[in-house]
């Protein structure tokens, strides 16, 4: 029967493999925040950026991605720390974070960053559990007023769905007339033999269609679109 135990990090002396073999492509995944805080802007004074944090058990490395949010537009994501051994933050510290470091609740300071752990994948969860380390649940993300603020803009600018509703028989005879009339031109002289076009661009509001057509020349009339 073999004496071997069960591997955990900090191997000791009760497995004889390297912990980069041990390891190899074992990785802990963390979700997390950090909030930059601005000044002089009335409507919002923080951002909340939203992280991925990697730690490699077989050398104890860390590397950081920020997760894209659509509502975050012009702002930076992605790889935002490269993979890499990272010190504690008090000055003249000679000591890692490691893997006690890192559970859900916990703040970590990565480069002036302090980012705040919410929550882990499954297989983080139970490599923890493993080593006696009980895991809390999910933390929620705290709201972003950037976000909320960008959202309510677009909901602002962003044109109603037109209701279909039913036109009575007096409506539609109202309208069966109704129509409204743009002048237009088409400039196809990038082609051989190509012209300025003049167009009528015709509205029909009775059903919301559009007819277009080529009135360069006044006595022949071309139908372009109908």
């Amino acid at each position: 029967k073999s004496e071997r135990k069960p591997s955990v990090y900090a191997l000791g002396e009760v497995v004889k493999l390297p912990p980069w073999l041990v390891f190899d492509k074992h990785v802990l995944a963390f979700d997390s925040y950090y909030l930059e805080k601005l000044h002089g802007t009335a409507s919002y004074n923080v951002i909340v950026h939203r992280c991925k944090i990697y730690f490699f058990l077989e050398d104890g490395t860390i590397k950081v991605i920020e997760q894209k949010n659509p509502l975050h537009d012009g702002l930076s994501s992605g790889c935002i720390i490269h993979r890499q051994r990272i010190r504690y933050p008090a000055e003249g510290s000679e000591d890692f974070y490691d893997i006690l470091d890192l559970n859900i609740g916990n703040d970590v300071e990565f480069f002036g960053k302090l980012f705040r752990l919410i929550d882990c994948d499954e297989f983080t969860r139970k490599f923890l559990n493993r080593l006696g380390i009980f895991v809390p649940d999910k933390i929620p993300l705290p709201e972003d007023p950037f976000s909320k603020m960008v959202k309510e803009k677009k909901q602002k600018t962003t044109k109603p769905p037109r209701l279909n509703k039913k036109m009575t028989l007096d409506e539609f005879l109202c309208d069966a007339n109704r129509k409204l009339t743009f002048y237009a031109y088409w400039d196809d002289r990038d082609n051989e033999n190509g012209i300025v076009h003049l167009l009528l661009v015709i509205y029909y509001v009775v059903d919301e269609t559009i007819e277009i057509k080529d009135i360069t020349e006044k006595d022949k009339v071309i139908n372009i679109l109908k």
